[in-house]
């Protein structure tokens, strides 16, 4: 998985609100807990052509109480969503969850894993 991990909001100047689309949800199994799969995309104002230019993706998983508002999140910069097979979440205990990332070879013939994140949602 390309990219870094952060945990802050990281702020552009001369950019609009980043669109945010959610992939996956997935909810502990004592419904303790919830995870949220979210690409977002950046926006840039190019003052040459005076149109909106997008930038490049980042994945963020969000986590927290079930019923809460997801506020806490790991950030992936730079995470190239478009070779993305398959996301796969799987609770080992209800506040800590495997997510699993399943990648499509170039030809796309071979789906391969990728990486596998272990998240805690108590810190």
């Amino acid at each position: 998985m390309s990219g870094t991990m952060e945990k802050n909001k990281r702020t552009t100047s001369n950019s609009y609100p980043d669109i945010a689309t959610s992939i996956l949800t997935s909810i502990s199994p004592n419904q303790i807990h919830i995870v949220e799969l979210k690409e977002l995309r950046s926006q840039y104002l190019d003052k040459k052509d005076n149109k909106i230019v997008y930038g490049n993706s980042s994945l963020r998983i969000y986590y927290g109480a079930y019923g809460s508002k997801l506020e806490k999140y790991l950030e992936y910069y730079m995470f190239r969503l478009t070779t993305v097979a398959n996301f796969e979440v799987n609770w080992q205990v209800d506040n800590k969850a495997l997510i699993t990332v399943d990648r499509k070879s170039q030809d796309e013939e071979v789906i391969y894993k990728d990486k596998t994140i272990c998240l805690d949602t108590k810190q």
